[in-house]
């Protein structure tokens, strides 16, 4: 079964969200960061040690290997 694109964008209501106003850059951050420390990564270097992670992670699911 074939669906058009019109009916795919009503299905996941792509249109309204085209038309959701952004959240400010400068709140944006406030909450990621507090997100972020609420998970405990508070410095920069521990968000960088998380992105290097799941870097390995995604190469291992690639490559089939395993840590």
């Amino acid at each position: 079964m074939e669906m058009d694109n019109d009916a795919f964008e009503q299905l996941v209501d792509a249109q309204g969200y085209k038309k959701r106003k952004l959240m400010p850059l400068e709140t944006f951050r406030e909450r990621f960061r507090a997100a972020m420390a609420e998970e405990g990564y508070e410095s920069r270097e521990d968000m960088l040690a998380l992105v290097r992670e799941i870097k390995r992670e995604l190469v291992n699911e690639e490559t089939g290997t395993m840590d």
